[in-house]
């Protein structure tokens, strides 16, 4: 039985979505101080500043995209295609209250 390329994707995305669990739990804490938010392009955005905030946020989205070109390379597919798909498991494994990126731009929290 076979496995599309877009699920082999989505499964590849949410096994390695988020940084190991040091800064993961720092993630967490980010995200449940409404300080990040999941952007609709597969990163972390910077919802309120600070220079602890902003140093997660670049590692994380370093590795993210080091990830996602990864993915893209292997499988033929545009970096854009992967991203699209990143940000849809992302925003899934957001917890209820998490902000994320609306289509207008701006920040919602998950319902």
């Amino acid at each position: 039985m076979g496995i599309s390329k877009r699920s082999l994707l989505a499964i590849l995305i949410s096994m390695t979505l988020f940084p190991p669990l040091a800064l993961a739990l720092t993630l967490d804490e980010a995200k449940r101080g409404k300080a990040v938010g999941e952007l609709a392009n597969g990163y972390i955005g910077v919802v309120e500043a600070s220079p602890e905030v902003t140093a997660l946020v670049e590692e994380i989205n370093q590795k993210r995209k080091a990830l996602y070109q990864s993915i893209a390379e292997k499988n033929g597919t545009p970096l854009s295609v992967v991203e699209k798909v990143g940000a849809k498991e992302a925003f899934q494994k957001s917890p209820p209250g998490a902000l994320l990126q609306a289509s207008s731009g701006g920040w919602v929290p998950k319902k």
